[in-house]
């Protein structure tokens, strides 16, 4: 499923290059939803998340008391700190405004920097190992990824459901339950990793594909 219809006019490369900067770095480091994305430059250059630099301050009266200062300025604004890191910019935080963080959104979704479908196929497969189809939505949806791209994602995997149940339930318990408290304690270890119940049954009959 493409980001950017076909017949689409592509977006202009936005102006702020500080912005554009600032959204590659974001993106070369991982595949993100849009909405993760947009909340992530949104917080890099929201100012109440910005820590004043003490480069030029005066009026300390010790070393010790620029150190702190610093630290105390570190643990309040933690999240801007971890939003310059992944930017690779730690001295100067803009500010940009929403238009600009859209505009950047859209020319990034053009040119396939920014791919839901990509990120939820990547984040499908590494979460697949250990959760079902039914979980793996769940968490693209947490994550912001748009209905249709969750839907499509999940459609896929759910065809491979059974298999990676019975891989599991192999895993854990290799063998069938003999009393109903084992049998309830293996559903419930399916369920909560996002397996239906149709497939949760046929893994504790010990139905085959073939089925």
């Amino acid at each position: 499923m493409a980001d950017q219809p076909d017949n689409a006019a592509k977006p202009d490369k936005p102006a702020n290059r500080e912005l554009v900067s600032a959204a590659l770095r974001l993106l070369a480091r991982r595949d993100m939803s849009r909405r993760e994305f947009i909340t992530k430059l949104t917080q890099i250059s929201s100012p109440r998340n910005k820590a004043q630099s003490p480069k030029g301050s005066s009026g300390w009266r010790s070393k010790e008391q620029k150190r702190a200062a610093i630290d105390s300025s570190k643990e309040s604004s933690s999240t801007a700190t971890d939003s310059a890191f992944e930017t690779g910019n730690n001295d100067s935080l803009v500010e940009f405004t929403p238009d600009e963080i859209e505009a950047v959104t859209a020319w990034c979704a053009a040119e396939g920097f920014l791919n839901e479908t990509r990120f939820a196929e990547s984040k499908a497969r590494s979460l697949g190992a250990r959760y079902g189809a039914k979980r793996v939505g769940a968490t693209l949806k947490q994550k912001g990824v748009a209905e249709e791209v969750i839907a499509e994602t999940v459609s896929v995997l759910k065809e491979t459901d059974l298999a990676r149940a019975r891989a599991m339930w192999l895993r854990k318990f290799s063998e069938p339950a003999t009393s109903a408290n084992d049998r309830n304690k293996q559903i419930r270890y399916l369920q909560l990793r996002g397996f239906g119940f149709d497939v949760i049954k046929r893994v504790i009959n010990g139905a085959t594909d073939e089925d």
